[in-house]
């Protein structure tokens, strides 16, 4: 289901019940689209996952809140930072 293996979904998030969690943590106001896949990633904020986003070992927040010499990758209003 949408809570996955090992993962831990705040309260206030959403998770589409067809997404797949793995290792992940989503904070509160984060939503996580239909059939997105997350492996080993943390959702942090206010942020939209959008759906059929497949990613791993991310840290992904707002792309407002990232600053032009933050090393990541940004799309879809996300900002995504490589963990390890």
């Amino acid at each position: 289901g949408a809570a996955g293996e090992d993962s831990v979904i705040e309260p206030g998030a959403h998770v589409s019940p067809s997404a797949r969690l793995t290792r992940s943590v989503v904070w509160s106001d984060a939503r996580i689209g239909s059939d997105a896949a997350l492996d080993q990633c943390i959702v942090a904020g206010p942020v939209v996952v959008p759906t059929g986003t497949a990613l791993a070992r991310r840290v992904i927040i707002p792309a407002s809140l990232a600053t032009p010499g933050d090393r990541c990758e940004r799309t879809d209003g996300m900002a995504m930072f490589a963990i390890g």
